[in-house]
């Protein structure tokens, strides 16, 4: 009898993945919610808020207009900011971070699918306040920081951008290449208001996110050749975790006090498998550190949560 495609592929991977074992550090993952706006049906960016508890920060891949979406914990929007003066080529990752007691949001517009846009630009406001028991606002800010941003070796797709206050940096991840490579700018000069030009500065490659095994590849859509390929980036409150997401899996890196996010990312990190997510395209830490949340583009997405120890 014929199996089913659904059937063979995790057959295939079980008989011939090279992965490491899942880590046990975490639980989950458990839905929360479901994503209620029939209009956020492509969230690239997800960051959680740190001026409204229990509030996420959301926006759309290339297509939609510069705003950003804050979402409640039952996946209701409570809020609509409209971006003035920005563009939205291809918004494709999100952070929230705290410095000097004020929450910040960095919006990066850095996809670039062939590897060929001098167009790329961050941009760095702070956190706008929304009212919990309002109905439905919509707002309009600016950023008060453009970045626009080259990588020291050229044209770079990249779908995964952290911040870590700790250590003064932003750090992106490459999508596209085998493996990914990790690139620093300094974070300080660049939240002085106005417009900055500045390149991204390559590190190392991170070569334990490992290509795909040829078992893999064979399987349909983006679980299969695509299964590698970083799409979500975010750094914890405290700049001791940093977690990479792909469409296979969500990778854990540890960092001591006395490393660097070069340190870090090139030690062995521990590996979550990402379960019902075809397209997870979206990752954030709770404002605690305690919790992973991710959702992938669909029609009323899941927002599913791991607990970490």
């Amino acid at each position: 009898m014929t199996r089913p495609a659904w059937i063979i592929a995790p057959l295939l991977l079980t008989a011939c993945s090279t992965l490491p074992p899942p880590t046990t550090n975490v639980t989950g993952p458990e839905t929360v919610t479901r994503v209620q706006a029939p209009h956020l049906t492509e969230i690239s960016g997800l960051a959680a808020s740190r001026r409204t508890p229990h509030h996420w920060w959301m926006h759309n891949d290339s297509g939609d207009v510069p705003r950003l979406y804050a979402v409640d914990s039952i996946g209701a929007i409570r809020a609509t900011v409209h971006l003035e003066g920005a563009t939205a080529r291809d918004w494709e990752d999100l952070a929230s971070f705290e410095l000097n007691g004020i929450p910040w949001l960095l919006i990066a517009d850095v996809g670039d699918n062939q590897s060929v846009r001098n167009d790329l630009k961050l941009y760095l406001l702070p956190e706008p306040a929304i009212i919990v028991d309002a109905p439905h606002q919509e707002l309009r800010v600016r950023s008060s920081s453009v970045v626009n941003l080259a990588f020291s070796d050229g044209p770079r797709d990249c779908e995964g951008v952290a911040v870590c206050p700790q250590t003064n940096e932003i750090l992106l991840l490459s999508k596209r290449t085998e493996p990914p490579v990790l690139y620093t700018l300094p974070l300080h000069p660049h939240l002085v208001p106005g417009e900055h030009s500045t390149q991204a500065a390559r590190l190392i490659p991170v070569s334990e996110i490992l290509p795909p095994t040829a078992a893999e590849r064979a399987i349909p859509g983006r679980l299969g050749q695509h299964r590698s390929q970083v799409t979500a980036f975010d750094i914890n409150p405290a700049g001791s975790v940093a977690a990479v997401l792909t469409y296979g899996n969500i990778w854990l890196y540890r960092r001591a006090a006395n490393e660097t996010w070069a340190d870090a990312l090139g030690s062995t990190p521990e590996r979550i498998p990402v379960r019902n997510l075809p397209q997870a395209e979206a990752l954030a830490f709770s404002p605690d550190g305690t919790e992973l949340w991710l959702t992938t583009e669909a029609s009323r997405p899941p927002l599913q949560r791991y607990r970490i120890r």
